[in-house]
């Protein structure tokens, strides 16, 4: 849904004086490739069916919907104000996001083992065996440096040249590379649906290169 608030929260995305007609072109990209990316995601398993969901389990989905949405409007604030720091260097931005991410985490450790919340984590962390952590070590280590150091620094160097709304049209073909990935390096399958959602998030950069949204 980032794909979509990124351009809503770019303040001079577009002209004051637009027509609506021109402000829904220009959206149009966005929206394309957010249904490109329900098809990738959600789509297999709604046509998949299934049984009907309890009370429960309905607000459990509630708010990891509500919960995703948050997620997603804060990770378009991120990208809108990345483009705003585009004279301080790469690497200063990237290595400032790996040390605040990690304070965060180690502050928010405490919280977590209040109450009930972390129940399921200490019970693991007191059956876990070596070799179970040290793959947990080697997976915050992969998370902090490539998925936040390395990324904030690719995503920081390129914006300095191009809009945050193209960049999050760039974005958003990550969970078509994800899937692609898992075809190839997991040996999961790939269906229809999903290659005609990876069209729609294709289709959707190529638009907006068409439609000049640089200029």
């Amino acid at each position: 849904s980032s794909v979509v608030f990124v351009p809503l929260l770019e303040g001079n995305r577009f002209d004051r004086t637009a027509s609506a007609s021109r402000i829904l072109l220009q959206l149009l990209p966005s929206m394309l490739a957010l249904g490109g990316i329900a098809a990738l995601t959600i789509m297999p398993r709604l046509m998949a069916g299934g049984a009907s969901k309890g009370a429960d389990e309905e607000e459990q989905t509630l708010y990891g919907v509500t919960c995703s949405l948050l997620s997603a409007v804060f990770y378009a604030m991120h990208t809108v104000r990345l483009s705003s720091y585009g004279r301080v260097d790469a690497t200063v931005q990237a290595t400032g996001q790996v040390v605040v991410n990690a304070l965060l985490d180690v502050l928010a450790l405490p919280f977590a083992s209040i109450g009930g919340l972390g129940g399921s984590t200490r019970k693991w962390l007191r059956r876990a065996d070596r070799a179970a952590l040290e793959r947990l070590a080697y997976a915050a280590a992969w998370n902090g440096v490539m998925i936040v150091g390395a990324t904030t620094w690719a995503m920081s160097y390129a914006q300095r040249s191009i809009r945050a709304s193209t960049a999050a049209l760039t974005y958003a073909m990550e969970p078509l590379f994800a899937a692609l990935f898992a075809t190839v390096f997991l040996s999961e399958s790939i269906t229809l649906v999903q290659l005609a959602g990876g069209a729609l998030v294709v289709g959707a950069n190529i638009l907006a290169g068409c439609l000049g949204s640089d200029d």
